[in-house]
């Protein structure tokens, strides 16, 4: 069945009739209006809108109105909104605007009249390549309404149709809902049948099915499934490396391939860092690949290739690029031994993307639990203190974890250092006159033993300069 192309209605954007519209839909939106007043401007504007409403409701304000009135409105004006729109349901699943008015008349009708709503409208449209628009609207149902039945139909018939094409935007939500882990389990064979095809490793689609099995695979306590999923994926672990390299395209996939490079055993890990060694340089500028590398650096075992290219790779590194600044790091001896105990490792998304900075929060902010971890916090905090005082200060004007170093491990550092860190190019002007310098800078002084805010009155007494900011920095060595 084809949607018929909305037509825009005759004065619909006409002074006349916009100007009240938008006035009607501030004053209707304002939540500490009482809810009787907000119905009755509601009232206002469904009257002006119901000669047309299956018109207005593509458009961006009345689409809104309509849809508060759904969510607000009084028992009448909702089913007079419904008796117009139910009609025409389809496509407003396809309306840039009516999409939302869909979801409130679906959240609306929560009675026998849904289900064959859903079944009516939802599984054809789930065999068609959904559009943004669609797939939200498609979303909300598989959530708000369907049963669990027509949600693994509507999965199913997603997942087979899309798994050998360009992934849209519902598949890829779908196929991460973790409503589906059984779904996967049941199907997986069917699921990754074109996986093994060289082509079609590097599709997103296949990415996001790969992605989801080893969460399954690593994350789900229930041990059959594991077990299950695993055996599923057992052509993994004879990868070729040429399909291996597809995998490193985008963020998603570089997960993948770690968890698959975790799999893999010595012969195999050998013939990929073979092929990744013939395009290091590629691959080091590449700031989503070389996420990959950093990887092999935390998990890494006797493969001494695999040693090669990790040393190669951290003598390519832009040092001014400063989130890789403290790779070395963790190709230390003990932190290479970390994870030799497991057979793979679990990455979560967080550790995959903030690699490096997890590290130093594991291993340097929070307190050591292991002799290991003390180990290797003494031989960052080594490395850290020979460091220069602009490495520090670039840092400081960082939001976040990393700009929050400094504060962290003040109190292992040189005084000489912490003192150049609070002066700027040697006039000293505050750095905490940033905004999130000042914040850094405050935790740095928050943090601080009471020996070392001693040796710093003297220089905070040398500042010269008035403001809030100043009198604060002078407050917090007392």
């Amino acid at each position: 069945q084809k949607v018929k192309k909305h037509v825009q209605p005759k004065g619909q954007k006409g002074e006349k009739h916009a100007k009240p519209i938008n006035e009607l839909f501030e004053k209707m939106r304002v939540q500490a209006t009482p809810i009787e007043q907000r119905q009755k401007y509601m009232q206002q504007a469904l009257e002006s809108l119901l000669t047309n409403l299956e018109s207005y409701v593509h458009s961006p304000t009345q689409a809104r109105i309509i849809e508060l009135i759904l969510k607000d409105g009084t028992q009448q004006q909702k089913d007079s909104i419904k008796e117009k729109l139910n009609p025409i349901i389809e496509s407003l699943l396809f309306s840039k605007y009516g999409r939302f008015v869909a979801v409130e008349l679906m959240n609306f009708q929560r009675d026998k009249t849904v289900q064959p709503l859903i079944e009516q409208y939802v599984l054809p449209i789930s065999q068609k390549l959904m559009t943004n628009a669609s797939s939200n609207i498609a979303l909300n149902m598989i959530y708000s309404n369907a049963s669990q039945q027509i949600q693994n139909m509507i999965i199913n018939s997603i997942v087979a149709k899309h798994i050998t094409e360009e992934a849209d935007y519902l598949t890829k939500q779908v196929i991460q809902l973790p409503a589906t882990a059984q779904i996967y389990c049941q199907n997986v064979q069917k699921l990754l049948v074109h996986c093994e095809s060289k082509m079609m490793l590097g599709s997103i689609v296949v990415i996001c099915v790969l992605r989801q099995l080893f969460k399954i695979a690593f994350l789900d306590i229930n041990q059959d499934i594991r077990t299950q999923v695993l055996k599923s994926m057992e052509f993994l672990q004879v990868i070729e490396a040429e399909q291996f390299l597809q995998l490193i395209d985008t963020l998603e996939g570089v997960e993948v391939a770690c968890y698959v490079f975790a799999i893999q055993n010595a012969k195999q890990k050998k013939q990929i860092m073979q092929q990744i060694k013939f395009q290091l340089q590629k691959i080091s500028e590449d700031k989503v690949a070389r996420l990959f590398l950093v990887f092999c650096g935390l998990f890494i075992d006797d493969t001494v290739l695999v040693q090669h290219v990790i040393t190669e790779f951290v003598q390519k590194i832009n040092w001014n690029d400063k989130f890789y600044i403290l790779i070395p790091l963790l190709f230390t001896s003990q932190l290479q031994r970390l994870h030799t105990e497991k057979k793979c490792v679990c990455m979560t998304d967080e550790m995959l993307k903030m690699v490096i900075l997890n590290s130093f929060q594991i291993n340097l902010c929070k307190k050591p639990i292991e002799k290991r971890q003390s180990e290797l916090r003494t031989q960052i905090i080594g490395f850290l203190a020979e460091q220069k005082a602009e490495f520090f200060v670039d840092l400081l004007k960082v939001k976040g974890p990393f700009g929050e170093l400094f504060g962290d491990i003040v109190n292992d550092l040189p005084k000489e250092v912490v003192i150049k860190v609070l002066q700027s190019s040697g006039d000293k002007q505050l750095l905490i006159l940033e905004d999130v310098g000042h914040f850094n800078v405050k935790k740095a002084f928050k943090n601080m033993k009471t020996e070392l805010k001693s040796e710093l009155k003297e220089f905070i007494g040398e500042i010269k300069g008035e403001g809030k900011r100043v009198e604060m920095l002078k407050e917090w060595v007392q």
